[in-house]
């Protein structure tokens, strides 16, 4: 059975009904969306304080619904919004230049070259993770995202599970060491596999 066709980033979303203009904005949302984490991994690989990152990706979003009509359509969205939000940071660079946290301009032209690698690695990361998770039984996972997912504290989430949260803690801690030991050895694996 073929795999349910989805909605390419080139192709508007079909809106029977709905005027050019919420299509459009429907269609920049879902890439915005979509794109999401991969922007956010590239604003805080530039700007140091998670704050400044956040205002950085909310003048981003601005810039590139502005911008909207100018993206060719015929093209992947992400690179675009990666060079906006390239001018973006520096725009915000010049704003806040007083302080001290930021990068000199050689040094973020060195970062936005490196980021093709950067997100292979990271991607590489993630596929290892997942599998790695595969690996822990249910009970494990689901205490993971209970942690991680969820917001409350361990001191809750230990009385909910009838332990001490010293207990939860160690219990947590072998479950991390589990996983960050199964992903060095598959990205050692990938490694090994590109030499």
């Amino acid at each position: 059975m073929p795999p349910a066709s989805t909605p390419s980033e080139h192709s508007e979303p079909e809106h029977s009904g709905q005027s050019t203009e919420a299509s459009r904005g429907a269609h920049f949302a879902q890439l915005l969306v979509r794109h999401d984490r991969a922007l956010r991994r590239y604003v805080l690989a530039m700007i140091p304080r998670k704050g400044d990152a956040d205002e950085v990706m909310q003048r981003t979003a601005v810039r590139l619904w502005t911008k909207f009509d100018e993206f060719d359509t015929q093209r992947e969205f992400l690179p675009w919004a990666i060079q906006q939000t390239y001018f973006e940071i520096l725009n915000f660079r010049k704003e806040f230049a007083r302080r001290k946290l930021f990068f000199r301009e050689e040094v973020m032209q060195r970062l936005a070259d490196c980021r093709p690698e950067y997100d292979s690695l990271q991607e590489q990361r993630r596929t290892a993770l997942e599998k790695c998770l595969k690996r822990i039984n249910r009970e494990g996972v689901q205490l993971l995202r209970r942690r991680y997912c969820d917001s409350g504290s361990i001191a809750d989430l230990a009385i909910e599970l009838g332990q001490t949260a010293k207990a939860l803690y160690r219990r947590l801690d072998r479950l991390r060491a589990s996983i960050a030991e199964c992903i060095r050895s598959r990205m050692g694996e990938v490694q090994h596999e590109h030499e």
